[in-house]
């Protein structure tokens, strides 16, 4: 960058050159580092939603924009469906068409999937050139040269924007800057057509992504910030104005927006700002038009009257519908505790999750620490275009989170190690930019990756394999049952019609897939014979330790669940440990335990040996040993559905929906790693054991069950059984209830260790919970200090608070062993038991005592600041009136408004005094530091109490009747008055522009004497006093204003008048001396005639003599509209023009007679 501050010896054109160089640099590096994923993997789509977005492309460049507009899919939503044209944002899609079209017109043979894999890339190329725009607009060249190379590969940039991230913030960052880049071009010229350029770049934007609505509330924030700053100005007014205008009609013709951008609660803010600027443009017209007082008065009627109204029909529309409520993922962001506590389904979103702070610099690295510095810059030097930028920065981190080239000598060492320090930085955030979008961001979420012993790379593609295995062993027709993650997936890889994908538009349909699978097995069946489910899909990473398994977003599905009418069975409580914690192993919660996802996950875990060193069945993602044992609806009878796995199996195969059988239930598939090849094996191998020992599947229950622990991760696969035995005939209450009462566990001697145990716990917990208590400090006295011990008791209570889970476990145990040695001495169990709870009691009492105390001593310290501050308040707004009244002009209102404020004065006395002893014992209690501040409250306190009482005594003895000083003005406005109607007949003597000059001079001389004279005038007749006086200055002041109004204007016209003159004159000599030049032309033409020496000499000179003579009319229409020129001046034709007029046409007369008689002698000449 310093490089283009001190321009070399080259100039420009190597400044140009460096500057492109570095931009196309910027460019190819940002496509370039995209495509680790590619290079490492194979050019795939990523993720969940870019599938459904490839898929609905695909069909888009298959079948037209007509048919997607229209397209119906009944392959999502099973059995509701959805429409995809009305549901989408549809610029993504044709954006990727475009480019598919265009590369099949220039021969290019591409697949349209390979457009969408490389399509962010290729815009992330657009973004660093439309950076490098807007950053030079608002700044300089410089500034955004290093903004265009540090977005180019910026890692939180590069997540949403990698190859195969087909998704809309891929081109819709591109989108926005571009709409930021072309706002603030219209800020700055104000003109039409940059306003409707940032409304096409609006629309673009609104067709991409439904983060639009982030961009139409910044932009009126922008608008409103300039108004309250006092920078509002006719460019912002035609910029907003034509933006809101084609904008909202625009973007209203994206179906999925309709009428959105004027009904609902977000785009209001919009519509506010608009209406806001109107009324600003109309007042300043008022101003123009109307008296102060007029405009005054129609101001506040029009202000009340709109007010009222415009709040009245806000609320009609809002009750009745007609403006939409803020949505859910609205509110969610304003307050990031909303949809946890109100709507699961959007707080279960990852990218609605708040950020974590250590994620902004994983993301940003150096840039966060100059983001402070760029407020600064944006802060140091304002302007219109820098407070849009400040509030982009300022916004976008809240939401993410719910000099000159001449330098001296003296500072080269200085700019040298500034240029080395920046060389290092910039090269560790290029290193750090380079390792996280390799590692962290370069693995596509379809295909995972580990690392081996030996270093090498473990390549684990078990979703395809899964998808591949449900293409080719499922009916086409098959209803796939999975959580609402794979839904995209599953439509798009395996065809199959899901119940739920990640469109999650309809809560109450994920919630009953959620009940589904948070339910014991009987209700579970229940629920999807109701949703005609023929298949589930669950994913399990205990082997392999993948972080993402459905076990790991289980709780989301019973919050999910629970949270709909249906789901009322459904308690988030129920599914934690007596303890309070998420266990899956025996420990677990028996709602978790006998759930239909733990089943399927964990069925036949406890065999596999998945770690050196851990016992069977150790879960690698929770280091915790899974529970074994339990039966979970299976059989061995394989060999009797031999045909199930590859053939299409009857409704009555897939689901048995009779009631009066047994419990039969779908396909369950449990995917990591579908090794179809050993599962085909295993299969063939069953049906031969089958044919021979048929007895083997006598006693089996109502499912069939393959398990396959292979390469990295474990699969289940139950299979469909036709078997009639019920599930109760072959497992009875006693088997299927895991583990029996705990009474059949424990012996009673381990019940006993077990309570030895956590009674030592529970005492030693408690010791240390009141040692503690016993070291905090005492009550403090400031408020910073007051607050700090607050949060240091709430955090103590609620630590007690969530320890109560366990004196209630203890208090079970405790009666356990009561009722099993009621027979024998029992007093050590009872005795233990009260202590342990007593000292519990005792401990939280003690808290909450010490909280009351902390509360009234803040609010005692609040109440003394809100009265301080109330009193200080009161002291500026009395300061400020008599401030006025010192510049009164008129005794008697001020020597009443004077006695008001004494009488107030005396009245606040009392509350000076208790203000003033509250201080004083505040001050006795703290310390030297802590005190400075409250001191000097104290102090300015008292100092203006006394300086507000001083002033005022001052002014009762000054403050007298002034008559003498407004009779001198009065006087002063009537000769002023006099001299204007004297001025007012001069003008008309004004004949000359000199003149006028002249007098123009004098009225400008005089215009301070009466509008000081006015002004004065005015103030003292602002508060409509009554006497003779005031009528005489009032009839005066109106006179004088509209004398002197009347003068200037009529000034004003002469001097338009005399400018028009002006500008005619000067129209009148070019045209005059145009003509006089043609007439020498002519003149020195004639004077090489000569007489011809033959007839034919003398034709050929008649010819040239009949092309000289063809100028002569257009000359003479010439001098004609010249004479027309002169004759709309009249007296203002000046002596000298009119003369060459005059001049011009006799030569120009004279002209045609010479010629006219040339011609004769060249005739008879020619003839002779």
């Amino acid at each position: 960058m310093w490089l283009l501050d001190k321009k070399g010896a080259q100039g420009k054109k190597q400044e140009t050159l460096l500057t492109i160089s570095i931009l196309s640099l910027a460019a190819v590096l940002s496509f370039a580092t995209r495509l680790f994923s590619v290079l490492r993997f194979e050019s795939v789509i990523h993720e969940f939603d870019p599938y459904f977005n490839y898929r609905t492309t695909k069909y888009l460049s298959e079948n037209g924009f007509y048919d997607f507009h229209n397209w119906f899919d009944d392959r999502a939503w099973y059995p509701l469906g959805r429409i995809i044209g009305g549901t989408i944002y549809p610029g993504l899609m044709l954006t990727s068409v475009f480019l598919f079209r265009v590369a099949q017109f220039l021969h290019i043979d591409i697949d349209i999937r390979n457009v969408c894999v490389f399509l962010a890339p290729l815009f992330s190329s657009f973004t660093t050139l439309i950076t490098y725009m807007l950053t030079k607009e608002i700044f300089d060249k410089g500034a955004g040269l290093m903004a265009a190379a540090f977005v180019a590969i910026v890692p939180g940039y590069i997540s949403r924007s990698v190859a195969g991230s087909y998704d809309n913030e891929g081109i819709a960052i591109f989108c926005m800057l571009l709409t930021y880049y072309t706002w603030i071009k219209a800020v700055k010229t104000g003109t039409v057509r940059w306003g409707t350029l940032t409304a096409l770049a609006y629309f673009y934007m609104v067709s991409s992504w439904g983060g639009y609505v982030f961009l139409i509330n910044l932009i009126p924030l922008h608008v409103l910030t300039l108004i309250v700053t006092g920078r509002f100005s006719h460019r912002i007014y035609v910029a907003y104005s034509t933006l809101y205008c084609v904008g909202t009609i625009l973007s209203m013709q994206v179906a999925f927006v309709g009428f959105q951008p004027v009904q609902s609660s977000e785009h209001m803010l919009a519509l506010g700002v608009f209406g806001l600027c109107q009324i600003l443009a109309f007042v300043d017209y008022l101003k123009s038009k109307l008296s102060p007082a007029d405009f005054r008065a129609l101001w506040t009627f029009a202000l009340s009257t709109l007010g009222a109204l415009f709040a009245l029909g806000l609320i009609l529309l809002s009750f009745s519908g007609k403006v939409a409520p803020w949505t859910g993922r609205f509110y969610a962001l304003l307050d990031p505790s909303y949809a946890k506590n109100h709507i699961p389904i959007i707080a279960s979103v990852s990218e609605h999750q708040p950020t974590a702070w250590s994620s902004f610099f994983f993301d940003l690295h150096v840039l966060t620490m100059l983001l402070p510095a760029g407020l600064y810059l944006c802060f140091k030097d304002p302007s219109d275009s820098k407070f849009f930028l400040a509030l982009y920065g300022a916004t976008a981190v809240y939401f993410a989170g719910v000099m000159g080239a001449n330098q001296s000598e003296t500072k080269n060492a200085g700019g040298a190690a500034f240029a080395a320090l920046s060389i290092a930085i910039l090269s560790v955030y290029t290193m750090h930019c380079t390792w996280v979008t390799s590692e962290a961001y370069s693995s596509p979420s379809i295909v995972l990756s580990a690392r081996a012993h030996d270093g090498s790379r473990i390549i684990f593609d078990d979703f395809r394999e899964a998808y591949g295995w449900l293409k080719s062993n499922t009916p086409e027709d098959a209803r796939i049952m999975s959580w609402w993650d794979y839904g995209y997936q599953i439509t798009a890889m395996a065809n199959r019609t899901v119940l739920v994908d990640n469109n999650t538009w309809n809560n109450t349909h994920i919630s009953r897939v959620g009940q589904a699978m948070a339910s014991g097995e009987e209700k579970a069946l229940e629920i999807m014979r109701e949703l005609d489910v023929d298949y589930v899909l669950v994913i399990f990473g205990g082997l392999t330790g993948y972080s993402s398994d459905d076990i790991n977003k289980f709780l989301w599905m019973v919050r999910i669940g629970g949270s709909t009418e249906k789901g009322k069975h459904i308690h988030e409580s129920d599914y934690y440990s007596p303890t309070g914690e998420f266990r899956v192993d025996k420990e677990g919660a028996p709602a978790l335990l006998n759930c239909l996802m733990y089943k399927m996950c964990y069925y036949r875990f406890g065999k596999v040996h998945t770690e050196g060193g851990k016992p069977p069945g150790w879960d690698r993602r929770r280091p915790l040993l899974g529970r074994n044992g339990f039966k979970v609806l299976t059989s061995f009878s394989l060999l009797n559905r031999r045909y199930s796995i590859w053939q299409r199996a009857s409704k009555a195969s897939r689901i048995n929906r009779n009631p009066s059988r047994s419990i039969s239930c779908p396909v369950l598939l449990g995917v990591f790693t579908s090794d179809m090849i050993f599962v085909i094996l295993v299969s063939w191998l069953s049906i031969f054991v089958y044919t021979k020992f048929p007895s083997l599947s006598s006693n089996a229950p109502g499912w069939m069950s393959i398990f396959v622990g292979l390469r990295g991760v474990s699969t289940v696969v139950l299979l469909p059984d036709l078997i009639t035995s019920t599930v109760l005939q072959n497992w009875g209450p006693a088997e299927t209830d895991w583990g029996g009462p705990v009474e059949s566990l424990l012996s009673s001697e381990k019940k006993q260790d077990e309570f030895d145990q956590k009674k030592m716990d529970l005492e030693v917990y408690l010791q240390r919970m009141e040692s503690r208590i016993a070291s905090m400090a005492p009550v403090g006295h400031t408020a910073d200090v007051l607050e700090v011990q607050l949060r240091e008791q709430k955090g103590l209570h609620a630590e007690l608070h969530q320890f109560k889970a366990q004196i209630e476990s203890f208090q079970q145990l405790t009666q356990r062993l009561i009722t099993a040695h009621q027979h024998e001495d029992t007093s050590r169990y009872k005795k233990a038991a009260e202590y342990i709870n007593q000292h519990y009691l005792r401990l939280d009492a003690c808290i909450i005592n010490r909280g009351k105390l902390l509360h009234s001593a803040l609010s005692s310290l609040q109440n003394f600041d809100r009265s301080l501050d109330k009193f200080l308040a009161w002291l500026s707004e009395v300061e400020s009136v008599v401030e006025n009244l010192e510049g009164e002009s008129e005794s008697r209102r001020g020597a009443h408004q004077l006695k008001e404020i004494q009488a107030d004065i005396e009245r606040q006395a009392s509350t000076h005094a208790a203000l003033r002893s509250s201080n004083l014992a505040l001050l006795g209690t703290l310390s030297t530091e802590d005190a400075l501040m409250v001191q000097l409250r104290g102090d300015e306190m008292e100092r203006r109490w006394q300086a507000l009482k001083t002033r005022t005594a001052d002014l009762r003895n000054r403050l007298e009747h002034n008559a003498d000083y407004w009779n001198s003005v009065l006087l002063s406005l009537r000769e002023l008055t006099e001299w204007v109607i004297r001025k007012d007949a001069e003008l008309g003597l004004a004949a000359r522009q000199d003149d006028h000059r002249a007098f123009r001079q004098q009225l400008e001389d005089k215009r301070p004497l009466v509008e000081s004279n006015l002004r004065s005038a005015r103030q003292f007749v602002l508060g409509d006093p009554s006497g003779e006086l005031a009528r005489n200055l009032r009839r005066e002041l109106v006179k004088l204003s509209d004398k002197w109004n009347a003068l200037i204007d009529k000034s004003d016209k002469l001097a338009q008048k005399f400018e028009q003159n002006s500008m005619k004159l000067k129209q009148l000599t070019l045209s005059l001396d145009e003509a006089c030049a043609a007439v020498s032309r002519l003149e020195r033409a004639t004077l090489s005639w000569s007489g011809p020496r033959s007839a034919a000499e003398a034709r050929e000179l008649l010819n040239n003599l009949r092309a000289l003579e063809q100028q002569l009319p257009p000359l003479q229409r010439s001098l004609e509209d010249a004479r027309l020129q002169a004759g709309s001046l009249g007296g203002a034709l000046p002596p000298n023009l009119g003369g060459q007029l005059e001049d011009c046409a006799a030569r120009c007369r004279a002209l045609h007679a010479a010629i006219r008689e040339r011609r004769e002698v060249l005739t008879s000449s020619s003839q002779g």
